[in-house]
């Protein structure tokens, strides 16, 4: 696990650090898919819990993860709440002009992210949340 000091700007957007820019920046155009954190777990039954971060997939993770959500029973309890987070709320990303990533406004409403924030790249996945919520996350 390794863990980045960054800053949001205003407008949501933040340069990567090394190696984070190699894994993200090298994919193809709108191939970075962005969706509000959540961790959960799918097998026996399904659990989740949202999180105040923004997780990061490829867009083959991502389909992987609607093809996994889309095979839960009609009648699994928590199964609404999280195709809604981390489906419906899901954005393409692709760098700017300058590199950087640029969280649009709906994803900032949902986990509010700027000036200090942390990068963590957690079992193959990154995660960005503000310093102020890692912190709270793990106390």
């Amino acid at each position: 696990m390794s863990i980045h000091e960054i800053f949001v700007d205003g407008g949501g957007c933040f340069t990567l650090p090394e190696p984070a820019r190699q894994d993200l920046l090298s994919l193809p155009a709108d191939e970075l898919v962005a969706t509000p954190g959540a961790k959960f777990k799918l097998q026996p039954e399904l659990a989740f819990i949202p999180l105040n971060c923004v997780l990061f997939w490829t867009r083959s993770e991502h389909l992987d993860l609607q093809r996994a959500l889309a095979s839960l029973p009609a009648d699994v309890e928590n199964a609404p709440g999280l195709r809604r987070r981390l489906l419906d709320m899901a954005h393409l990303l692709s760098p700017d002009g300058q590199g950087r990533l640029c969280l649009p406004q709906t994803l900032r409403d949902i986990v509010p992210l700027a000036g200090a924030a942390l990068l963590r790249k957690r079992e193959g996945r990154y995660e960005l949340w503000s310093s102020s919520g890692f912190q709270c996350r793990i106390r």
